[in-house]
């Protein structure tokens, strides 16, 4: 993984979009951790067959990938939930235009996880 040296410049409308959000962690399986592991004192052939059980009951999902290819909770049609909120006007400031509304994206899978941010 490495990260780019500046961020690109997005304002606000262009951050309300899912899209451009992504995971940069690794996702969290039902086990709690971010990986398969096997119990210990296993044979080899044992071993394989759990662990393809486990990948095919609990995938490891792709970092990386956008916001909005994430699998949705059944109750709704996404898993996460993209809001501005504050002043959305444009105001003129020097060389460019500011505004002071602020991007909410709020996870329906994960209660309480929440990310926001302003002017990119």
């Amino acid at each position: 993984m490495k990260l780019a040296e500046e961020a690109p410049a997005m304002g606000t409308e262009e951050m309300k979009s899912l899209e451009n959000w992504a995971h940069l962690l690794p996702n969290i399986l039902k086990a709690g951790r971010c990986s398969h592991v096997a119990p210990e004192g296993m044979g080899d052939e044992e071993k394989e067959e759990y662990m393809a059980k486990l990948a095919e009951e609990d995938k490891v999902e792709e970092r990386f990938k956008a916001l909005n290819e994430d699998t949705p909770i059944p109750s709704s049609e996404t898993a996460w939930v993209s809001k501005v909120c504050g002043d959305t006007q444009q105001y003129n400031k020097g060389e460019g235009t500011i505004t002071y509304a602020v991007n909410v994206i709020r996870s329906l899978r994960w209660p309480g996880a929440v990310t926001v941010a302003k002017n990119g």
